[in-house]
């Protein structure tokens, strides 16, 4: 059934990335993290359930499932320029 693939969380996740990619990104050109990257590390702290900014940015240091779980390529960090 091609439904289920949805279903899983791999596939809901891109259901999500899907969407955020749709959005129009109006930033300047020079900007270094795609707001596709931006939006998917605020959707990963809110399910994963950090309790703060700082413990997201911990977790983003030591944990490559942000990256392999979630498909972020740049993840923002509390002290990006």
């Amino acid at each position: 059934m091609k439904l289920r693939k949805y279903l899983s969380a791999d596939g809901l996740f891109g259901l999500v990335r899907y969407g955020f990619k749709k959005i129009n990104d109006f930033r300047s050109l020079d900007c270094e993290i795609l707001l596709t990257d931006a939006l998917m590390s605020a959707f990963a702290m809110f399910s994963l359930k950090d309790p703060s900014l700082l413990a997201f940015d911990q977790r983003r240091q030591t944990d490559e499932n942000l990256k392999s779980i979630y498909h972020i390529n740049h993840v923002p960090s509390l002290h990006y320029s």
